[in-house]
């Protein structure tokens, strides 16, 4: 596991976390894709780094080739891998959203829809 994402059961129900905190890394994740700067981030959590945002974004998302073998049709991803989670607790906002629309406008085109 990596040294700056933490999962425990004990701490916020087992959402990954970053270590040594009880800040959820989607919180930060979703907060940035919204726009919200790192700097702005830091002032409210100061060990916030550029490695950890590294970290939590290689944590949450599918590999390159999940995706790509999902576009062809050849695979599902399946964004609720086990090494997300410690238990059964799965929210839906860890799946990134610009990902899930990437996925959904590529199945669309697959299937002859616009988006």
């Amino acid at each position: 596991m990596n040294a700056l994402i933490s999962i425990s059961a004990d701490v916020m129900g087992g959402v990954p976390v970053f270590a040594g905190s009880r800040l959820p890394i989607s919180v930060v994740l979703d907060s940035l894709e919204e726009g919200v700067k790192l700097e702005r981030l830091q002032t409210f959590w100061p060990f916030l780094t550029e490695a950890h945002i590294q970290a939590a974004r290689t944590y949450v998302e599918p590999s390159l080739l999940d995706v790509l073998d999902a576009i062809r049709g050849d695979a599902e991803i399946d964004f609720n891998p086990p090494r997300l989670f410690s238990n059964d607790l799965i929210h839906a906002d860890e799946v990134p959203k610009r990902l899930q629309a990437k996925l959904d406008a590529a199945k669309a085109a697959k299937a002859g829809k616009k988006v």
